[in-house]
């Protein structure tokens, strides 16, 4: 093997050559970099520009979602105004049915007055009878919140089925429908005697009538 006296000299021009070599590539990346200076710098920049730009696209997509939820919550609040507004308006269509049907059967009671006025007396009880049996039922069927079915707890003549409603709206058993259910009840109640009253007049009169007849009957035969 050589003695480091003999290699020391190898050493040093490998030395010198690897120095130089660094020198040269870097020079090569000096003239590289002074001639790509502002491609680079334009490079640094556009890097700048578009985390900026990144900064601002998380920003304006948490604002989106911000106005998003204010906007669904906004919507969700006119939807439940819509459905109020839809509950008032359903109401005041079923109030407007009710006056309806309610003035249809007044007018047919006037009908039964008018004909007892005539001495129309069988025709007038045909009418009572008529308005007790189809439109009264078919009125309270059509107001009632349950329809026909809860329509049958006031369809029944009768003061029970009056007292035993009053009981339960009392109670709290017939929950969020009781109030209208016992306006039904006070409703039928109300026909029921003016009915009843119609047909206590027929009645009377028909006893008059008969009274009167049986008392010129007595007359003629006299007569006779």
């Amino acid at each position: 093997l050589p003695s480091n006296t003999e290699t020391s000299p190898a050493l040093l021009v490998i030395s010198k050559c690897l120095q130089t070599l660094a020198a040269e590539q870097e020079q090569v990346i000096l003239d590289i970099c002074n001639t790509h200076a502002m491609e680079i710098a334009s490079c640094v920049a556009d890097m700048g520009a578009m985390q900026q730009n990144v900064r601002q696209l998380r920003d304006l997509h948490q604002q989106g979602n911000e106005a998003l939820q204010s906007s669904g919550q906004a919507l969700m609040a006119n939807v439940t105004s819509l459905n109020e507004l839809a509950a008032v308006q359903a109401n005041v269509v079923g109030g407007l049915s009710a006056v309806t049907g309610a003035r249809r059967l007044l007018n047919m009671c006037l009908q039964v007055g008018q004909l007892l006025e005539d001495r129309q007396l069988y025709q007038a009880w045909r009418l009572t009878e008529e308005i007790r049996d189809q439109h009264l039922g078919a009125l309270l069927a059509q107001l009632a919140p349950g329809g026909a079915e809860q329509a049958g707890m006031v369809g029944t003549s009768g003061a029970a089925p009056v007292a035993a409603v009053m009981q339960q709206s009392t109670t709290g058993l017939l929950g969020a429908g009781g109030r209208q259910l016992v306006n039904l009840v006070a409703l039928r109640a109300f026909f029921e005697s003016l009915l009843n009253e119609l047909n206590a007049a027929v009645e009377a009169l028909a006893v008059g009538e008969l009274h009167s007849w049986l008392v010129s009957a007595r007359g003629v035969a006299r007569s006779e």
